[in-house]
């Protein structure tokens, strides 16, 4: 009796940590069990509103343009460093928040630009599980990038992408300074 309390006492405890980062609530009841009433009361008393509704994204939707797959790569290479080969079996709160902790040390939010919330995080790790996002090393480069199943862009490296656009911008410098 006492496990079965103390269990749901530590699920209850996750669940308020993954609310107090405003994670929806279906992937927090996924995550801990706890049922879908008790966790949007949870969100609730915590947030003043009712918790966001309607249909997960899929990884997928991230993918628009190269600065966003180069952002959901970052991500998913914090979350694999912290997580290891684990990630593709069991998505863990743990490693997710610690994940994302990194990730918004890196990338801080601001108004130009305002990253992966914990939601994105959350279906990026859920899809690295399931296969429907998955890295692929980059030919040119060597590096890791992710790739997700029926995105706008091509299965490119996002990396290589920029560093040919810099060094488009660089070469077309050259002769204005030259000029100068």
């Amino acid at each position: 009796m006492a496990l079965t309390s103390l269990l749901r006492h530590e699920r209850r405890a996750l669940a308020m940590k993954l609310v107090d980062r405003e994670l929806r609530t279906s992937p927090i009841h996924s995550l801990t069990g706890l049922p879908e009433p008790e966790i949007r009361s949870l969100f609730k008393m915590k947030h003043d509103r009712s918790p966001p509704s309607g249909p997960m994204p899929s990884s997928s939707s991230f993918f628009t343009s190269r600065r966003n797959q180069a952002e959901v790569t970052l991500f998913g290479a914090l979350y694999r460093h912290l997580g290891g080969q684990r990630i593709h079996r069991q998505l863990s709160a743990e490693t997710l928040m610690k994940a994302h902790d990194l990730y918004r040390e890196i990338h801080p939010e601001d108004s130009s630009r305002k990253g992966l919330n914990f939601t994105d995080a959350w279906v990026i790790a859920r899809d690295l599980k399931s296969g429907a996002t998955r890295f692929v090393p980059c030919r040119h480069c060597g590096l890791d990038y992710l790739i997700a199943d029926e995105t706008d862009i091509p299965p490119n490296c996002p990396f290589c992408f920029f560093r040919r656009l810099r060094k488009q911008k660089d070469g077309q410098r050259a002769p204005r300074e030259v000029q100068a």
